[in-house]
């Protein structure tokens, strides 16, 4: 159970997404109520091209930590800022713009055959949970303290 503080920590995070989706050219709006409204999936819509997508935001003070260490080390070792990736037969792209989580990319790596797969094993099976998240929207969004956004999509 959250209070007043979760709440509006909720709130700045989803208007911080809606804000940095809008410099990527889409429309987005924060759905009001989001969470306590019957009938709205997700946090933030916003569309582009005639497209439509919904977005879950999660904002935490720490506890993705080890999500951001598993992208850095991709990005060390690839210079790409888009990690797909499957992970027990489901398929999960990580990056650090909404366009190349939303994108097929078309190079899927299986988590197993990751250099730095056995050091970062629980991070990749809570990527799995984090599913859970996303109650049906098309991307999940995550955010700790002083960190940009990562933008995760479950396909």
């Amino acid at each position: 159970m959250g209070g007043r503080a979760s709440r509006q920590k909720g709130m700045r995070g989803e208007y911080a997404f809606r804000d940095a989706i809008r410099r990527f050219g889409y429309v987005a709006d924060r759905v009001p109520c989001s969470g306590a409204a019957q009938g709205f999936k997700g946090d933030v819509r916003f569309s582009k091209d005639g497209k439509e997508y919904t977005a879950e935001v999660k904002s935490r003070k720490g506890s993705f930590k080890t999500l951001y260490a598993l992208f850095a080390e991709h990005f060390a070792q690839a210079q790409d800022d888009k990690l797909s990736i499957v992970v027990e037969g489901q398929l999960i792209n990580l990056s650090s713009s909404p366009v190349g989580a939303l994108e097929d990319c078309g190079h899927y790596t299986i988590a197993e055959h990751l250099p730095f797969y056995k050091k970062h094993r629980r991070t990749f099976k809570r990527l799995l949970k984090l599913k859970e998240l996303v109650k049906g929207c098309d991307l999940l969004v995550v955010k700790d303290n002083n960190k940009p956004f990562l933008f995760i999509r479950y396909r």
